[in-house]
């Protein structure tokens, strides 16, 4: 979803950051897929659970494009539950 949702940005004149916490290769993979897209693009690593992480974002994102327009917070967690 958020490489969908980064792609759907882009399309539409967004610069993207792309976070991530554990996919480099996936993260990259989408900067190049937006990158063609004519969008810019910043890959951060990041566990959005930890606030220094998160402030860390935001502080990097806004150094690298001067604002942040707009958040789309795709992370979350899976567990499977026995039935």
């Amino acid at each position: 979803m958020g490489a969908a949702t980064a792609m759907l940005l882009a399309k539409q004149g967004y610069d993207v950051a792309i976070g991530y916490r554990g996919s480099a290769v996936g993260a990259a993979q989408t900067a190049v897929a937006c990158r063609a897209e004519g969008a810019e693009t910043i890959e951060l690593q990041a566990d959005v659970a930890r606030d220094p992480d998160c402030r860390a974002t935001v502080d990097a994102v806004i150094a690298r494009f001067g604002r942040l327009d707009a958040l789309v917070n795709n992370a979350g967690a899976t567990e499977v539950v026995a039935m």
